[in-house]
């Protein structure tokens, strides 16, 4: 939770200046509500009440305007404003409020007097995103809306948290998909993009200094100053205009071909997915205000810097976690490929623009964080793997764009998903047919990049060529783009001369960069053959997978290159490299002979047993025989699996007696237990093999379940 009390520091007390400020704006705005023609009617009675008693309030006692009675007086008239569906008074409320809050105005520092557990900046967050309803929403509006709430995010005064952080990115999101102004929604992606940059690089800062402290033992107070926080407002609010002015006339352009009624009848049908598409963020709404109860007796004994870090982490953590849902959410309408008029559509690839800028722009603190790692792992590679097989081009570009950054910054903790993103989807895209020429040409684009990358080459040859449980993903890439650079496919995908022309070239220009990479990374790692017989021993003990024992090697299964180089003159250690390049080319020796075992085995059990055996390869014990079956079951053959262990032979028996038992089958049902049992092979067609496994398998789910 955040501090209830004002901040003290250089920044935290208006002066006098300010004050006088506040005073003007307050009355102007008082004034402009007052004479409103609607202000007449009955409805708006309290509200009317409310302007003539704060106007009199600020003019019997000028210049003495304080903290505590903001929120009694002159908050109240623009809140009422705000809920009357008057678009001229909400714009009057909205323009005088960012006004307060840019000028430096503590006015939400101080706990809610309707709810004393919450700070008044959460009900004036609550009251501005409220102003939002959708695409009936004034244009001028959206645009004061979007300036208040990057007002709030870039303040270095106000503090709001969680709740009212997720409600801001809401609310501008929503814009950015609804709004009929093509200069409200660019300076809605803009304001986005503003908070973002915001969000992570204060939650790196921050947790940057907290923990130098740590380490230091110290603590220290930060201040802000109010002159500086106002320069940084006004800077970006006129990078944003000129922005806008600038792609006013392209966006126009873009979007000549829809008429305002269909934009404004297609978004009015789809309002309602819009708001049922967001309430994932509502989920996660009602989740932060559960923790930050709960978080108040766990936060207790925390100091109010820890406090203030931890809600950082909570601002980025949250709001991460919030995009990368949404860039997965189901499109209804998917005969519609348009993203202008595909609101669904919009979303995805929108959420999935601002996940790169997040990844792009990432410090130590996230790509460390095992909570944004799970995220990344648990939600947004599997948002990719759903995106990156669409037909829809920029939706699939997007991906492709993630999966690259993701490669570059994460590839250590991502082994496993980056192979099946790269062997399963982009590489696939190059491989069939029926890929159309635009996915084809993005995908040989991004592989441009990452071909000129001489450490992620290596890394990938290492980390799964040179890997008995992975895939050769980097052999598979250069036969991709030597088929590539030879023109194969292009008749069938009825490319033009010139599309074949400049798809054969890109094939050469990766391979190309490969070869480069490996010249450049052969100059340091070579060793002079004359010197070998002065070199102490250059192997190290392999274990039975093939891999050698001292690799550095992360938790998910990343091993490093061994060899990391700083600038193109870096020297290396002589011995050092024959050692690693010695261990690895056993690994690779091993890996081929396993692949031949393993190709054996699906034709014969008997023939890749006995050859997997005799290369030392695998042990001759039933039980890592079946440790093989259960450990393989990906790449071997699930029939050949069946046929083996339903061998009546003693020796076939004692491997399926084995099998059977290192399956746990603990508090599952019979129904479950018999899917899982059946998974990794095939049942046999004999009856009587049949009969021996279920036997077996019944006697071990007894044994589980015996309690």
């Amino acid at each position: 939770m955040a501090q209830k009390n004002p901040k003290v520091g250089s920044g935290s007390v208006p002066t006098t200046k300010h004050i006088d400020n506040n005073d003007m704006f307050l009355k102007r705005a008082l004034e402009k509500l007052l004479s409103e023609k609607d202000m007449k009617k009955s409805y708006h009675q309290q509200l009317k009440r409310a302007c003539e008693a704060a106007l009199a309030s600020l003019t019997k006692q000028p210049q003495t305007t304080n903290i505590l009675s903001i929120h009694e007086t002159y908050f109240l008239p623009f809140e009422l404003a705000c809920a009357s569906k008057n678009s001229r008074m909400i714009d009057t409320s909205l323009d005088c409020l960012q006004k307060l809050l840019l000028n430096g105005h503590s006015i939400g520092n101080i706990s809610d007097p309707i709810d004393s557990s919450k700070l008044l900046i959460d009900r004036i967050v609550s009251v501005i995103c409220a102003c939002f309803y959708g695409i009936q929403t004034e244009e001028k509006v959206e645009l004061q809306i979007i300036k208040i709430c990057l007002t709030i995010m870039t303040s270095q005064t106000i503090e709001i948290h969680q709740r009212s952080v997720l409600q801001i990115v809401k609310t501008c999101f929503n814009i950015y998909l609804t709004s009929r102004s093509k200069i409200n929604e660019a300076t809605a992606q803009g304001c986005l993009s503003q908070i973002l940059n915001g969000i992570f690089s204060k939650m790196e800062q921050k947790m940057s200094v907290a923990n130098e402290r740590k380490r230091q033992g110290t603590i220290s107070v930060v201040t802000s100053d109010y002159d500086e926080q106002q320069v940084i407002i006004k800077d970006i609010l006129d990078e944003l205009v000129e922005k806008i002015v600038y792609d006013e006339a392209t966006l126009v352009q873009t979007n000549s071909s829809l008429s305002n009624n269909e934009i404004i009848d297609d978004t009015q049908s789809t309002q309602g997915d819009i708001n049922d598409g967001m309430r994932q963020n509502d989920g996660d709404l009602q989740s932060i205000d559960e923790a930050s109860s709960i978080g108040k007796v766990a936060s207790s004994s925390l100091s109010a810097d820890e406090i203030s870090v931890n809600n950082y982490f909570r601002h980025a953590y949250y709001v991460f976690r919030a995009l990368c849902k949404l860039s997965d959410r189901d499109i209804k309408d998917k005969g519609n490929t348009d993203p202008k008029t595909n609101l669904d559509l919009k979303s995805r690839i929108f959420s999935l623009r601002l996940i790169i800028q997040i990844l792009q722009t990432s410090g130590p603190i996230f790509r460390s964080s095992e909570d944004f790692l799970q995220i990344i792992k648990t939600s947004l590679c599997v948002s990719l793997s759903r995106n990156g097989v669409s037909s829809i081009p920029e939706l699939f570009e997007m991906s492709l764009f993630n999966f690259v950054e993701l490669l570059d910054k994460f590839k250590a903790h991502l082994k496993i998903q980056i192979e099946v993103l790269f062997r399963e989807i982009f590489l696939t895209i190059l491989e069939t047919s029926t890929s159309s020429f635009r996915h084809k040409w993005l995908v040989i684009q991004s592989l441009t990049k990452i071909c000129a990358d001489a450490q992620i080459i290596v890394d990938l040859f290492i980390n799964y060529d040179c890997s008995m449980r992975s895939g050769n993903v980097f052999e598979r890439l250069v036969i991709v783009l030597s088929r590539a650079a030879q023109g194969r496919q292009a008749v069938e995908l009825g490319c033009s001369q010139v599309e074949e022309h400049n798809l054969r070239m890109k094939g050469l220009e990766c391979l190309v960069s490969i070869l480069r990479c490996m010249v450049d990374w052969s100059k340091d790692l070579y060793v002079n053959p004359h010197l070998q017989s002065n070199l102490g021993p250059d192997t190290k003990p392999v274990n039975e997978n093939g891999h050698d024992q001292d690799s550095n090697r992360s938790s998910s299964g990343y091993v490093g290159s061994g060899i990391r180089r700083t600038d193109s003159s870096a020297s290396i250690n002589s011995s050092q490299s024959s050692e690693h390049v010695h261990d690895f080319e056993l690994v690779r020796q091993r890996k081929e002979l396993f692949e031949k075992g393993i190709d054996l085995f699906n034709q014969s059990a008997k023939k890749g047993l006995e050859f997997l055996i005799d290369k030392n390869l695998l042990n001759n014990e039933p039980e890592d025989i079946a440790q093989f079956f259960h450990s393989y079951q990906d790449v071997l053959d699930k029939t050949v699996i069946g046929d083996c262990l339903g061998e009546e032979d003693k020796r076939h028996k004692q491997i399926m007696y084995a099998y059977i038992d290192q399956m746990d089958f603990i508090q599952m049902d019979f129904l479950t237990a018999l899917r899982r049992f059946l998974a990794g092979f095939r049942l046999p067609g004999e009856a009587q093999k049949i009969d021996r496994l279920m036997e077996k398998f019944a006697g071990r789910f007894c044994e589980c379940n015996s309690k």
